[in-house]
């Protein structure tokens, strides 16, 4: 169910398809960490997890397009830095009104600056995230989670709980559109994943969130 109607692809149109607030979603093949939270984030059932990194977009002007992400510290960055090494997607709430959009930018912007909460990663590993009881120093998903939460969206568990892959699958089975990505190797790959017809994992996420999607 992967609203791929808008979707374009490539480093050299990114420019003119980006809007504060919208969603990025990374995978990076070769790496150990991408490779180990993807490991871990796997569902029984679940077709290899997707997503290992999450930002949010910040500033959009040609040439300049940012994004704000939980590294090792919160921190705004050119979505370039990931062209020739990481697949990237980005993917847009359909029916947000632009205030809104810049409240989920502003809201992760607040971080900025803030340390990686390193400790928060071992209680998702040891399946203990709902113990997490605090929003600073975010771990990447967190804090594109946090962002949107501030505009009314969640991504249909608590902020603190959410991993990358949540944050995909919800916006994949919601009908998030996918805006732009690196290359038609990752639509192609996403596509795979999220068609229901044949992806007994899609299905699942069908049954989970539901469908048609809801507003939000």
């Amino acid at each position: 169910m992967l609203n791929t109607a808008q979707a374009q692809t490539g480093w050299s149109i990114v420019d003119k398809r980006l809007l504060p607030g919208d969603l990025v979603s990374v995978k990076t093949d070769g790496s150990w960490m991408s490779g180990a939270t993807r490991w871990f984030e796997q569902r029984r059932g679940e077709d290899p997890s997707w997503a290992s990194h999450s930002g949010i977009i910040d500033t959009v002007a040609s040439g300049h397009e940012t994004l704000v992400e939980a590294l090792w510290k919160v921190t705004q960055r050119p979505l370039s830095a990931y062209a020739g090494h990481s697949r990237v997607v980005v993917m847009r709430h359909p029916v947000l009104e632009m205030s809104a959009r810049f409240n989920i930018r502003d809201a992760a912007i607040r971080h900025l600056g803030q340390s990686y909460g390193w400790w928060k990663l071992f209680l998702h590993a040891a399946g203990l995230k709902s113990a997490i009881h605090s929003e600073n120093r975010p771990i990447c998903s967190q804090l594109a989670a946090l962002a949107y939460q501030s505009a009314g969206v969640r991504f249909g568990l608590d902020a603190d709980e959410a991993q990358p892959d949540d944050l995909l699958d919800f916006a994949a089975m919601n009908n998030w559109p996918v805006i732009w990505c690196d290359s038609v190797e990752t639509l192609a790959e996403l596509e795979e994943i999220y068609h229901a017809e044949d992806g007994v994992y899609a299905n699942d996420l069908l049954k989970r969130y539901g469908y048609p999607p809801p507003d939000q």
